[in-house]
């Protein structure tokens, strides 16, 4: 039988509890996707690659994702905007 919802949720939020000593303690699914996308995009990844990852339709929710992360996501791509401009 595959894991329901409430049991991954219940399993998140019992690992935070135990394993889990910093500013976060409580993991919850939507938790994990944020923590993927920041991921993906300090590692490299293009802003636009993360979003079709992440299945957004705007640029700038996945930027919402990317709000801890330490370089700027508009600043990164501002250099390339001038390019399709011209």
């Amino acid at each position: 039988m595959p894991v329901q919802p409430d049991a991954f949720r219940k399993a998140l939020r019992t690992a935070g509890e135990l394993y889990l000593p910093g500013p976060v303690t409580c993991l919850i699914p939507h938790l994990l996707r944020h923590a993927r996308a920041t991921h993906l995009y300090e590692s490299g990844m293009a802003l636009w690659d993360v979003q079709k990852v992440l299945g957004h339709i705007w640029a700038s929710t996945t930027v919402g994702y990317l709000s801890t992360v330490q370089a700027d996501p508009e600043l990164a791509c501002s250099p390339h905007a001038g390019r399709s401009a011209g």
